[in-house]
Formats: C-alpha cells, structure tokens, sequence
C-alpha cells in the first residue's frame, strides 16, 4: 500500500509544470491575472502550484519515508487539509480569452496559439461553427472514445446519421458554487454529402434531466450556437466518462451496444423515420427537398 500511495503521489506532481506554464495575462472585467490566477483563484508559484489533494500525497510521501508503522491498518487520508480558494466567478470579455488554459510548458501554448483566432470564430460565428463541429470531435475526440455516428438512412445525394447523447437525460443536474450544473442530453443528426464526403450537423435536440426543456434546433435557428456547444459537451462528457471506467457499467454498455441480428433496408428506415429524426426531417424523402442536402431530391 506504501508504495502504490507513493506512485500515486508522483502522478499526481507530474502536473506541476504544466500548472506552472499557465503564466500569460489576461485583463477580464478590468483586473489582470496570470491564467493560473484566474483558473485555480491564488497566485502562480512552485509552493502554491499544488491542489490540496497533491499537497496531502506529498505529506503522506514525507511520513511514511520517515516512518510507515502508523499506517499499516488505517486510513492515511484521514490528515487534516487546508480548505482550498474557491476561484472567482468571472464572465470572459472575448472568447479568445479561453486560450488561459493552454500552459506554455513544452511549448504547448506556442504550437496552438495561431490557430486561436479559428476556434474562437466557433463560438461566435454560425456557419464556422458548424462547418468545425465534426472536424474538431473527429480529430480530438479519438483520445476519449472511438465515437461512432449511427447511419439512419442513406439517399442519393448523401447519407444522414445521428450522434445520440441522449442517455444523459437519467444525470440528475448538481448545484455547484450557487449554479446549477448539468449535462445536456442531446441528438446529432449529421448530414455527409455524397459528393465532398464533409460532415456537417443539420438539426439538434436538447434536453435537460427526464427530457426537461426539449427543444429542436435548425441551421437557421438564432440559438443553434447553443445547440452546437450543448452537443459538443455532451459528446465530450460521454468520452471521458466512458474512458474513466463507466465502459463496465451494464447500463451504458447495453446503450451503447447497437441492436444485432438481420433487417431489410425497408425495414430499417421505416423503424428509422418513426424513432430517430426529428419533425423537420421526418418524410423527407417523399418531400423532395432534404434539409441537408446541397442538390434538392434525396
């Protein structure tokens, strides 16, 4: 046991430099702060670096390396802790402001900066975010979980799947600091056009704990922003969560786990129309014009 805490106490101050190269200003609301000033709300140093919890491994290290007999049979995180700051509640003045947490350790902050102007036009710019919503999940998302889009139907003029989310709708929200925190629960439907191959999301639901609040958002709707970043979220916290170990859980493996056995193309799609796309889409085919398509007919 001494020796799995003393690794886990390495692990854990492995993170110092990085904590350490959140050294850039940034002036919000009128105050200037280091970025590790603004995140963890104390001032940037080798002794204050650390999180309360590495501070404690680092106690636990000095102890048992003195003496480990007081250990053996109990509980050696029951030590007192010195309450950790709170950080400051802030609302930034530019998204480009979110650059704070990339840390100039390794050069990281360096390599990426450039490309600062293109993901701060996705929070601000419609038609950007969409066009980046797929490129950014397919070349990130991998270090999470391996995502896999279903395939609803597919028309002549391209293929329509959908990134179903919506397994967060049994997370009950948590009040964090005075405000509320959850994770939206949402449905993706992507367009891939035939010709060019791009992904692009084409309509969204979302919904909060039970299906609270469910709305539908098109290309043209003045919040499809929020849309956008609320599937985004979602889809991250699914690839962490299911990267942390919830990939055992019998719940979200039957979720995950695609329906097995043979269909007909027929039957698929009717099953399809009725369950899995919104009013909008819904007998599109018949229709002639396809909300995701760039030629008109299916």
């Amino acid at each position: 046991m001494a020796q799995s805490l003393l690794r886990l106490g390495g692990r854990l101050l492995q993170n110092i430099p990085a904590k350490q190269g959140l050294s850039n200003e940034y002036t919000i609301n009128g105050q200037t702060k280091t970025a590790f000033e603004w995140i963890y709300g104390r001032p940037l140093g080798a002794a204050a670096t650390a999180t309360r919890q590495e501070r404690a491994i680092a106690q636990l290290e000095e102890r048992l390396a003195q003496d480990s007999t007081p250990f053996l049979g109990s509980n050696p995180f029951a030590m007192p802790l010195q309450a950790e700051a709170t950080p400051e509640q802030i609302h930034l003045d530019d998204p480009k402001q979110f650059s704070m947490l990339w840390t100039n350790f390794d050069g990281i902050y360096q390599e990426v900066q450039p490309w600062e102007d293109v993901y701060a036009a996705s929070l601000t710019d419609a038609e950007e975010a969409t066009a980046q919503f797929w490129t950014a999940i397919n070349q990130g998302g991998a270090a999470f979980n391996l995502l896999l889009p279903r395939k609803i139907v597919r028309f002549a003029s391209g293929t329509l799947y959908l990134v179903d989310m919506s397994i967060f709708r049994m997370v009950q929200p948590h009040i964090i600091d005075g405000i509320v925190r959850f994770t939206p629960a949402t449905k993706t439907w992507m367009w891939q056009d035939a010709a060019t191959k791009t992904m692009r999301p084409i309509y969204i639901q979302v919904s909060g704990y039970r299906g609270e609040g469910q709305q539908y958002y098109s290309q043209n709707d003045p919040a499809w922003l929020y849309a956008l970043q609320a599937a985004k979220a979602s889809i991250t916290v699914f690839g962490i969560t299911w990267k942390s170990g919830r990939r055992r859980n019998d719940t979200w493996g039957r979720w995950w786990t695609p329906p097995t056995g043979p269909t007909s193309r027929c039957s698929r799609i009717r099953r399809c129309v009725r369950g899995s796309m919104p009013p909008a889409i819904h007998g599109a085919g018949t229709s002639g014009d396809f909300p995701g398509s760039t030629t008109g007919r299916p």
